[in-house]
């Protein structure tokens, strides 16, 4: 069996929790933190960015590399 004043202090101090939550929640929302909080929810990390970043880089580098052999390759060509 639940002793009364074990469950009224139980009571109590949920109702309280769920008080401070409500609060820090309506805090967040008139200081705009939770918008900003979950516009960002959706935006890649820096390391994905950076490793985008870096595959583009190299896809660049490698189609550099394959123009400027193409062009070599054209010129020996032509000089034959």
């Amino acid at each position: 069996m639940i002793d009364p004043d074990r469950a009224g202090e139980l009571i109590i101090s949920i109702l309280g929790a769920g008080c401070i939550m409500l609060y820090l929640l309506h805090v967040a929302v008139k200081t705009g933190w939770l918008e900003t909080f979950i516009k960002n929810l959706d935006k890649p990390s820096a390391d994905a960015i950076k490793k985008q970043s870096d595959e583009m880089l190299a896809d660049m580098d490698r189609n550099v590399a394959e123009r400027k052999a193409r062009r070599a390759a054209n010129r020996l060509g032509k000089m034959a």
